[in-house]
Order: structure tokens, then sequence, then C-alpha cells
């Protein structure tokens, strides 16, 4: 298992965090699989092989990065549920989401990033911001996105099955959304 031993901590096939250590920055490594086990307290997790959420309710208490190659992604399970208190960052590399993403801000920042969402259940939760290179990197065509913060957020390039606004402040800036289901801003303003 691995401590907190400096700057950078990469994460091998089969290693184990400690609870309660705090990693500065967590790397896990190309080509390697990681089952998350516990709460990651670190400054940037950056995946550059396979993350697994299995099942339970984990956070990652700093910034998620997912970018190295098409083969890079997080795969969240139906049972599954991650909480990123930073900003979640893709270039190239995907997030399979089948449970619940729930971000500070989203960033789809290549042509080559994809997120998915395809199961009836599965949510994406954004607190702050939303934006993708292009509303192509989008593939969500089940479940629900839902915008949820405390200041007005802004989103663009969002393509997306249903939409919530169930922040107050609502959203500021809207550029390329496409709605395939219900778009539902609970009386919340739409500025833009």
């Amino acid at each position: 298992s691995l401590d907190n031993n400096g700057y950078m901590t990469y994460l091998y096939d089969g290693a184990t965090l400690n609870e309660g250590s705090n990693y500065q920055n967590l790397y896990i490594t190309s080509e390697v699989e990681v089952t998350l086990r516990t709460d990651i307290p670190c400054e940037t997790l950056k995946v550059a092989g396979i993350l697994n959420i299995a099942e339970g309710e984990y956070q990652i208490i700093g910034n998620l990065d997912v970018d190295y190659t098409s083969n890079t992604r997080l795969n969240i399970s139906e049972n599954g549920k991650l909480t990123v208190l930073g900003t979640a960052e893709l270039g190239n590399g995907r997030i399979c989401n089948s449970g619940i993403l729930d971000v500070q801000d989203i960033k789809l920042t290549r042509s080559s990033s994809r997120f998915e969402q395809n199961s009836a259940t599965a949510k994406l939760i954004v607190r702050g911001n939303f934006h993708a290179y292009s509303y192509d990197c989008c593939e969500i065509t089940a479940g629900l996105v839902v915008f949820d913060g405390t200041e007005q957020q802004t989103v663009s390039n969002l393509k997306a099955y249903n939409i919530e606004v169930l922040n107050p402040n609502g959203i500021k800036y809207l550029r390329n959304i496409h709605v395939y289901g219900n778009y539902d801003l609970h009386g919340n303003p739409l500025d833009c």
C-alpha cells in the first residue's frame, strides 16, 4: 500500500491507498487498472490508465485529470458515486458514467475528450461550470444532467438527454446546447 511520499505518488497494478493519508499528486499509470476503495485527499489525481468506481461513495478532494490516450478512462458503475471537489478535466480520455458524478467544474478540452452516459439512472451534477471543446464530446443519451451551483453557472457545448437547473441563481451563459428529453429550469433564470 502507498502512504504520502512526497510530490508525486505513482499507482501501479494492485496498489491500494491508505485511509487517512494525504497525497499531494497521484498518478495512475498508463495501461493500469485501479479500483478506488477510499476517498482521495490530493491536489490532483491524474488518470493515464483506467480508474474504476465499482460501488460506494468516494471523494476526490482536489482536481481530476483524465488525459493520456483514447484508452484512458474513468468508469463509474451504477452503484458508484464519485464527488470531485475541484475540476474534472478530460483531454485524450473518457469518463463513462453509469452512476453519479458530482463535480465542481467539468472541462472537456480536446476534440478527443468523451463524456458518456447511457444509463437511465445515471446523473451528472455540476456545481460550477460545464465547458466542452465541442458538443460532440458529450454522448449523454440517458439519465440526467443537474446544474446545482451556488452562483450563476456557465454552460457551453452540451448535448444531453434531460437537463435540470436547480441553481436559484440560474445559468448565466448558455451556448450550443442540444436537449433530447426535458429541459426544466424550475423557474430559475436563464441569462444569455
